[in-house]
């Protein structure tokens, strides 16, 4: 398998140059295998006129199994295959983002139909620009779906800081603290897997399907608690909710907190998967 992600490590993928021996490197794909299977795709009629994807498609696998995964950022893919200028700003120019989504959409339409017998799998996460390559067995043991190479069923989310708010400094712990208790607690619902939130912050792209964030205000004598959950794929808001209590018992306070918004996006993954 190659297992590739936005954050893996500069390790090159675990690609071989030869077919693996039986029951040596197992989980390898060949590189040769990948190549055939990148010019199948290419060479199909889902792919066949659209050239600007191809591009896309060729240029981040090669990218990949040439071990240059960790430089696949949007800006390099917007110079790279869409001819942008250096002065291209992915900020003002969603060009890479719009294309990214239809390279995912056809994909799925491709091995929906044409593919469907292919044995190796290149699939985009939402939010990644590089690719996956699994078999189809791999793709099963590992949970992933075939639509959208998320895990079938599971959603992972990042858990920012929350913002200190003109609260008193006497209180930051609270802030810190809050963002802990939430950690903790969804990392008890089964359907969601928490991602580090070392070095997060809102200039940097999070590499989860949803992101937690939030702040604090002290108003007189009470708190006012502030949560959103954002999808991270198009970033928009799908949850919000304000939250006021006393300040009678900080800890006590926190933990009602913390326990109300899980059950919130408890609730919200729920349906979520339901309208699946």
């Amino acid at each position: 398998m190659i297992t590739a992600t936005a954050d893996t490590s500069t390790d090159s993928p675990q690609v071989s140059e030869e077919s693996p021996q039986s029951g040596s490197n197992p989980g390898v794909i060949p590189r040769h295998s990948v190549v055939a299977q990148l010019d199948r795709v290419l060479s199909s009629s889902t792919f066949i006129r659209s050239k600007r994807l191809g591009r896309f498609l060729r240029f981040t696998v090669e990218q990949c199994l040439d071990g240059r995964q960790n430089a696949l950022k949007e800006y390099l893919v917007g110079v790279e295959v869409f001819n942008k200028l250096e002065t291209f700003d992915p900020r003002i120019d969603s060009i890479v983002r719009v294309e990214a989504r239809r390279l995912r959409s056809k994909l799925e339409r491709y091995y929906q139909t044409e593919g469907r017998d292919d044995q190796v799998v290149i699939q985009f996460r939402k939010g990644s620009y590089v690719p996956m390559l699994l078999t189809r067995e791999q793709m099963k043991a590992l949970g992933f779906s075939e639509e959208s190479g998320s895990r079938t069923g599971v959603r992972t989310i990042a858990v920012s800081k929350f913002s200190n708010l003109g609260v008193d400094p006497a209180y930051s712990y609270f802030c810190s603290g809050l963002a802990d208790d939430l950690i903790s607690a969804l990392t008890k619902v089964p359907s969601v897997r928490v991602v580090a939130r070392a070095g997060i912050n809102h200039t940097e792209q999070v590499k989860s399907d949803f992101l937690l964030e939030g702040s604090v205000r002290k108003q007189g004598e009470r708190l006012r608690i502030s949560a959103q959950l954002i999808d991270t794929a198009n970033s928009l808001y799908i949850w919000s909710e304000t939250y006021e209590r006393g300040l009678e018992d900080a800890f006590a306070v926190q933990d009602e907190i913390s326990r109300s918004i899980v059950t919130a996006l408890r609730r919200e993954f729920q349906a979520g998967r339901q309208q699946v």
